[in-house]
C-alpha cells in the first residue's frame, strides 16, 4: 500500500526545511520518504506552505514549484500504482487548498490518487452516547435537557431534532451570531410548526449561560476551546462535536486505530509527523 501524508508547514518546520535544503531555500514543499520504503509499500510525508498555495489559487496557475513536486511524486511510482492521500485535519477548513493539491497530483494520469475519506457516523451513534451518559450519571431521562448548537442554518437537521424530542422531550437550539435574521425567521417558523404539531416546547435561545443543559450537540463545526470561552458551560455535561469523527469511539475505524496505535505512531515518528495533526480514524486506513 502506498500512502502520502499531507500537512501544512509550521514555522519550526519551515526553518528546518531551509536548513535541509541549502540549494533550494525557497522551496514551497518538503517531501520526506520513509526509510523502510520498498517496491510494494511507499510512505511519504509532504508539507506545504499554506500562504503560497493560497496565492497560487488566486493566480489560477501552477508554478515551477508545483511542477517540481509533481515530478518528484511521479518518479516514485510505477504505471497503474495506486496512492492513498491522507490530509491533516487543518485541510478541513481549507477545501480549496485540498482540491488544488488533488488536481496537481491527478495531472499525472499514470498513477491513481485516492483521498482517504472516513464516513462520519456520529448521527448514528449519538443516541448511544447520550444513553450511556444518562446511565453513568444516573440522570432522569424525563428531565434531561439537550442543546443543539447552530452556527450555520445549513447544519439544521429536522429529522434528528424530531428523534431527540420524541425520546428526550426537552430540546433547545442555540443560535449563534452567525445565523442571519432571515435564516432565524425560517428556523423559527419551522420550530413553531413542530411545537404546534407535537406539543413540544423547543426554544431558540441566544444567551451565554448554558449550564442548565445536560447535553451539548455541536451541529456546526466550532472549535471547542473557542466555544467554551464564549459560553458558560457545565463541566458535568456531555459534549459532542458532530463534525469530529475522532470523538466517535464506537466507529469501526477508530477501533481499528486503537488496535494498531503503536504501529501507526512508530511509522509517523519515522517520518517526523505530528500525530495530533491527523485524524485517528483516517490513520486507521494504514492497516485496512
Amino acid at each position: 500500500m502506498n500512502i502520502i501524508f499531507i500537512d501544512f508547514n509550521n514555522e519550526n518546520h519551515k526553518n528546518k526545511i531551509k536548513l535541509n535544503n541549502i540549494k533550494n531555500k525557497i522551496l514551497k514543499y518538503d517531501v520526506r520518504d520513509d526509510i523502510l520504503n520498498n517496491k510494494l509499500t511507499k510512505n511519504t510525508y509532504i508539507t506545504i506552505d499554506k500562504e503560497y498555495i493560497l496565492n497560487q489559487i488566486q493566480n489560477n496557475k501552477y508554478s515551477i514549484y508545483d511542477k517540481i513536486l509533481k515530478l518528484k511524486i511521479k518518479r516514485k511510482y510505477e504505471k497503474d500504482d495506486e496512492v492513498n492521500l491522507i490530509f491533516s485535519k487543518s485541510f478541513d477548513n481549507y477545501i480549496k487548498l485540498k482540491e488544488y493539491i488533488l488536481d496537481l497530483f491527478r495531472l499525472n494520469s499514470i498513477t491513481i490518487f485516492n483521498e482517504v475519506v472516513i464516513q462520519n457516523q456520529l448521527k448514528k451513534h449519538d443516541i448511544k452516547y447520550i444513553d450511556n451518559y444518562i446511565e453513568d450519571k444516573k440522570k432522569n431521562i424525563n428531565k434531561l435537557k439537550i442543546l443543539i448548537i447552530l452556527d450555520n442554518i445549513k447544519d439544521y437537521d429536522e429529522k434528528k431534532l424530531l428523534e431527540y424530542i420524541l425520546k428526550y422531550k426537552f430540546v433547545d437550539i442555540l443560535r449563534t451570531s452567525n445565523i442571519t435574521k432571515s435564516d432565524y425567521k425560517k428556523l423559527l417558523n419551522n420550530i413553531n410548526s413542530i411545537n404546534e404539531e407535537y406539543g413540544t416546547t423547543i426554544d431558540i435561545i441566544q444567551r451565554r449561560n448554558l449550564q442548565k443543559y445536560d447535553v451539548y450537540l455541536l451541529y456546526s463545526n466550532l472549535d471547542k476551546m473557542e466555544f467554551s470561552q464564549k459560553y458558560i458551560l457545565s463541566s458535568n455535561s456531555l459534549y459532542i462535536n458532530m463534525h469530529d469523527i475522532d470523538m466517535d469511539i464506537l466507529n469501526k475505524d477508530y477501533l481499528l486505530y486503537k488496535r494498531y496505535e503503536q504501529n501507526i505512531l512508530t511509522l509517523l515518528n519515522r517520518l517526523e509527523i505530528n500525530h495530533d495533526n491527523f485524524s485517528k480514524t483516517k490513520l486507521s486506513f494504514i492497516f485496512k
